[in-house]
C-alpha cells in the first residue's frame, strides 16, 4: 500500500478519496493539464524512438550508401570466381610482405630474432 494511503487512513491529514470504484487509482493531475499539451503524453514513446531522428540529410546519406553497395555488387558479379581468387591471394601477399618487414625492422632495432619456424629435437 502507498505511503500517502497509509498516512491517509491512519492520521487523517490527508484528504484524497477515490472518484469511482473502490479500488481504484486516480491521477492527481487534472484533466486540463493532461490535455494542454495535445495528448502527446500517450505517444511519448514514440517520440523516443530511432525513427525520428531520421532527417534529410541522414535519408540522402543512407540512398548513397545504398547506391554505392548496389555498385559494388554488380562489379563483384561481373568477376569470375578465378578473378576474386586471385585479387584475394593479392591482398594477402601484399599484406604479409607489410607484416614480415615490421617483424624484419623490430629485429633490427632490438637485435633479438624471432623464431620464424618451429625446429624440434630429433631422436
Amino acid at each position: 500500500m502507498p505511503t500517502r494511503t497509509l498516512r491517509a487512513r491512519c492520521c487523517g491529514d490527508i484528504s484524497v478519496e477515490a472518484k469511482g470504484r473502490p479500488g481504484t487509482v486516480q491521477s492527481e493531475e487534472p484533466d486540463e493539464e493532461r490535455d494542454k499539451d495535445g495528448g502527446s503524453v500517450h505517444y511519448n514513446y514514440l517520440l523516443g524512438m530511432p525513427l525520428w531522428s531520421l532527417t534529410m540529410e541522414r535519408k540522402d546519406d543512407l540512398l548513397k550508401k545504398r547506391d554505392e553497395k548496389r555498385e559494388e555488387l554488380e562489379v563483384l558479379r561481373r568477376k569470375s570466381p578465378e578473378n576474386l581468387w586471385e585479387e584475394d591471394l593479392d591482398a594477402f601477399s601484399a599484406k604479409l610482405d607489410e607484416v614480415e618487414q615490421a617483424q624484419r625492422d623490430e629485429e633490427d632495432s632490438t637485435g633479438v630474432k624471432t623464431n620464424q619456424g618451429v625446429q624440434g629435437r630429433t631422436l
